[in-house]
């Protein structure tokens, strides 16, 4: 430790009480090394509540914590909505988050917890003097980044991958996150220090020198009375302005008699001259942490400061200049034209404010009034689309106030996004941005709700995966049973058991086009375009998986794609040729035709090339037919007795709401027809999905300086499925087993 830390070491413990107004805190963090889990090499600390927050997510975080406020308990849904997301800084206000950090060491994110409620500090204090202080915690409020569940020790948990908006920390009894309070610590800042300084009396500084020359390293004689003369002066003199100006009429304090050093020798002097040094940048340090504390720049702007002025000692004026210089050029950065906050993260002040508003008044425009039953929608793509809209959370939050717009969308557009103007030309970069985002949401979550809307057939016939990998192929196993266990003779070995399994993969496809908005369509109010375009790109999605299924069972001229045991998926070879699959018929769908097809499913066998016990365990069924079709597959579905018979006990239908029936749009073949069987659940069809990109994503290309936006005032959103198909050849659904499929060609 330096001689100059020494200094403010000592001079800091001679001025600091530990009041209970400041507190090192843990925000989020493991309490014990349980609460650390580890999957699939990611590191999470699990909370009370069954989330994991990733630690490297709420290491990335820590500077959006700075300035949080701290409230008095959290509020219930009902009371948030109620106050629009507002708390009251009278009433429920305790304190702030200051100086967060991540400690890596201890997987917790840290911060002081600057107390301004009084009567909470002394409780505060009471409780850490009597030993109950655990009794209470931290804990957050928060808009969360939620990532793809994951499992641990057999349970499936969300994951936090960061925050979208900090609320609040608040007081709580019982923190989910493992907040709490760690350490009490001094409520002495340096300015304290100084003021305090300049009251002491000269006890108080005697006090001091006796702690300096305790604990100066490698000096052993007592503090130099020249150098006492220069920290007490230092110390009096470097008092805030204000203080002065407020005292400028009193009396000025008599000057203090000049202290004699006594003479010593050479050597002395020397390590006198050293400690003045010392002292004198003891009280630099002091003045820079003043003027950075009251300048509130950003973590990286204060560094550059305090980076320029390691190891030296200047004037007042030389560290102000500095500091003129980096708040011009961090404010020359800040393109939004919002005041920052106190360093760092902007402070949610609201989580409701008006470009929400402007927001969720183009959503109403352009959805009316299905925005209102967003929040209950069953359909969990709605959900996850509702959720990445920011503005959509807050007006929910704020008690989702009506914000109908009666007036014409131009107008609307006018006030709210274009600075009541009629072109880009003179329009901030933010508002721009803002009305191209806002276009983009509202059209993802209509797409979403407009999907969730359609008869999606395919998806009772097919299974859906998530790969982890979105350019890599994707491999199912087509799995086979084994045969019965052997007969191990007394003395004998046991043989190995024969298990065999064939590989079918999928290959990666990106699929999308672009939409074009004109900037002269908005504000000639041709609103019916806007509210019809989620339909049409929720029709080109559905378009696309319904295809992709329905081809499974049409290309290669109605045989199906080629697997990888060289047969065509239907053919009507024989299952103990290889390639033979034996599920191909040319007979026209009857109930007669229909029970051949299910008995030679049932003669399909658990092991490879027809041999094996068959397969009695596979169901439920489905009868896919074209619309041409319904009829008579409904008839075999909905008779008691089979059709066309007279009503006996031998000829009660066996298949009587046994089936389902599902009409397939895609077929124009007004004959064929097919057959498809879970098997123990699982069905031979997938739909296959890179993680979190289930849904189509909606990209906006809105920079106002490049593209069609500064050429042509238009905006520009590509619409992109992520998902993947049989292979090149065959541009169809992923197909595993043939076993569980049947199809009829009708010649």
């Amino acid at each position: 430790m330096t001689q100059q830390q020494l200094y403010l070491e000592a001079t800091l413990e001679a001025t600091e009480e530990k009041t209970g107004r400041e507190w090192e805190v843990t925000i989020i963090g493991a309490r014990t090394p349980a609460d650390i889990v580890t999957v699939d090499g990611r590191t999470y600390i699990r909370s009370k509540n069954g989330r994991l927050y990733s630690t490297s997510a709420i290491a990335e975080s820590a500077a959006q914590w700075e300035g949080v406020k701290v409230y008095d308990n959290h509020l219930t849904q009902a009371e948030f909505e109620a106050k629009q997301g507002m708390r009251s800084p009278s009433k429920e206000w305790l304190g702030t988050i200051v100086k967060p950090r991540w400690d890596a060491a201890k997987n917790q994110l840290r911060g002081v917890f600057k107390v301004v409620e009084e009567a909470l500090a002394k409780k505060l204090k009471n409780a850490h003097d009597a030993g109950v202080l655990g009794a209470i915690g931290l804990s957050i409020d928060t808009f969360p980044d939620i990532g793809s569940d994951v499992v641990f020790e057999g349970v499936s948990m969300p994951t936090i991958e960061g925050f979208k908006k900090i609320l609040s920390v608040d007081l709580v009894g019982d923190p989910a996150a493992g907040g709490g309070f760690e350490r009490l610590i001094a409520a002495a800042t340096p300015q304290d220090v100084i003021k305090g300084a300049n009251q002491m009396d000269e006890t108080k500084l005697e006090e001091l020198f006796a702690k300096l020359d305790a604990k100066i390293d490698g000096i052993q004689l007592q503090v130099p009375a020249l150098v006492r003369s220069t920290i007490a002066e230092s110390l009096a003199a470097d008092v805030e302005e204000e203080q002065v100006q407020e005292s400028e009429e009193e009396t000025e304090p008599e000057a203090a008699e000049p202290v004699q050093a006594a003479p010593v020798n050479t050597e002395a002097n020397d390590k006198a001259e050293a400690a003045l040094q010392e002292a004198r940048a003891a009280r630099f340090e002091l003045l820079l942490g003043r003027k950075l504390e009251a300048a509130k720049l950003t973590d990286k702007g204060r560094a550059v400061v305090e980076a320029a002025f390691e190891g030296r000692i200047v004037e007042e004026k030389e560290v102000m200049a500095m500091i003129e210089k980096v708040r011009a050029t961090e404010a020359a950065n800040d393109t939004s034209g919002r005041v920052t906050g106190a360093g760092g993260q902007r402070q949610v002040e609201s989580v409701w404010d008006e470009k929400d508003k402007a927001a969720m008044m183009f959503m109403y425009k352009i959805a009316g009034r299905s925005v209102e039953g967003l929040e209950n929608h069953a359909d969990d793509r709605v959900q996850e689309r509702a959720q990445e809209s920011e503005s959509l959370q807050a007006w929910k939050n704020a008690g989702k106030p009506n914000l109908r717009f009666d007036g014409r969308m131009s107008e609307l557009i006018r006030t709210q996004f274009l600075n009541g103007g009629w072109t880009l030309d003179s329009v901030n970069y933010q508002e721009a941005l803002s009305l191209a985002t806002v276009i983009k949401n509202t059209v993802n979550i209509m797409t979403a709700v407009d999907y969730a809307g359609q008869n999606r057939w395919y998806e009772q016939l097919v299974d859906e995966e998530v790969s982890d990998n979105p350019i890599d192929d994707f491999t199912f196993a087509r799995l086979f049973g084994a045969d019965s266990l052997d007969v191990v003779p007394k003395g004998s070995t046991y043989t190995e058991m024969q298990l065999q399994d064939e590989e079918e993969t999928a290959s990666h496809v990106k699929q999308g086009n672009y939409v074009a908005v004109h900037l002269e369509d908005l504000l000639a109010d041709k609103i019916t375009y806007f509210r019809n375009l989620p339909t049409r790109l929720a029709d080109a999605w559905y378009n696309t998986l319904s295809a992709k299924v329905a081809g499974v069972f049409t290309t290669n001229t109605s045989a199906g794609p080629v697997l990888s045991d060289t047969g065509a998926l239907f053919n009507a070879t024989a299952a103990t040729s290889a390639g033979g699959h034996a599920n191909l018929l040319t007979t026209a769908l009857s109930h007669s035709q229909f029970d051949t097809v299910i008995n030679a499913m049932y003669a399909q066998t658990s092991r490879p090339l027809g041999t094996g016990r068959k397969l009695v365990d596979m169901g439920p069924f489905t009868l896919l037919v074209p619309v041409g079709l319904r009829t008579t597959a409904n008839q075999i579905r909905n008779s008691e007795f089979v059709p066309s018979t007279s009503a006996s006990v031998s000829a009660i239908n066996p298949y009587y709401q046994g089936v389902e029936v599902v009409q397939v749009p895609d077929w124009t073949d007004a004959n064929d027809w097919a057959v498809l069987a879970r098997y123990r659940g699982k069905s031979p069809i997938k739909l296959v999905f890179p993680s979190g990109m289930r849904t189509p994503q909606v990209v906006a290309a809105d920079a106002e300086v490049a593209g069609s936006m500064f050429t042509n005032d238009t905006i520009r959103y590509k619409l992109r499925m992520m998902t993947y198909r049989f292979s090149d050849t065959y541009d169809v659904a992923p197909v595993v087993d043939w076993r569980l499929l049947h199809k009829s060609n009708v010649a």
